[in-house]
């Protein structure tokens, strides 16, 4: 496993790829031909844990759940079998309790061509501060906790509806560094 400051930096260069694809992956389930969580088709991977416990959560009973394990070349392999996945969903519970695996995850994903699309309750400032390697890359991130008391809200722009309306979706490719853009 490389080291996750490292990864994407190293992706291209020769076999850096090899280095991932036997990275274990814990997750609960796969859910192909997603159209609701993200502005492409994709596969919803679920994480195995979320100790956030946000009011109401629709997924808390996930925590509960048995997971599986497999490569990050295996999990990849899958969502490619189903050619109507573009991309892959890192939602469910939440892969930031999970960042190695995550970051395998992104990566190959990366190499593959698939689109990326990460929910989390962090805010962008958060989450940039734990990830600050994902700014510039072609990811998109929904932040925010789950506010039940709150409406849906349809982000136009995504054409994603986001479970409450605190909660938004940002382009990775316009952070850098500390420096974030419109997005």
């Amino acid at each position: 496993m490389f080291n996750q400051d490292d990864l994407i930096e190293q992706l291209y260069v020769d076999n850096a790829i090899e280095g991932l694809k036997d990275d274990k992956i814990r997750y609960i389930s796969i859910e192909h031909g997603i159209l609701t969580d993200a502005p492409f088709i994709g596969a919803r991977i679920c994480a195995i844990k979320c100790h956030h416990n946000c009011p109401g959560c629709f997924n808390a009973e996930l925590n509960k759940a048995n997971y599986n394990i497999a490569t990050t070349k295996e999990v990849i392999d899958e969502i490619l079998k189903h050619p109507i996945n573009e991309g892959i969903i890192l939602a469910g519970l939440n892969w930031i309790e999970q960042p190695q695996e995550m970051l395998s995850l992104i990566c190959y994903a990366l190499f593959m061509n698939l689109k990326i699309m990460i929910y989390t309750y962090l805010t962008i400032d958060k989450f940039m501060l734990k990830f600050p390697y994902l700014g510039g890359h072609k990811i998109l991130v929904k932040c925010g906790e789950y506010k039940k008391d709150l409406p849906q809200y349809y982000d136009s722009k995504y054409d994603v509806v986001l479970a409450s309306n605190n909660q938004k979706i940002y382009d990775m490719r316009y952070f850098h560094e500390g420096q974030y853009g419109e997005n």
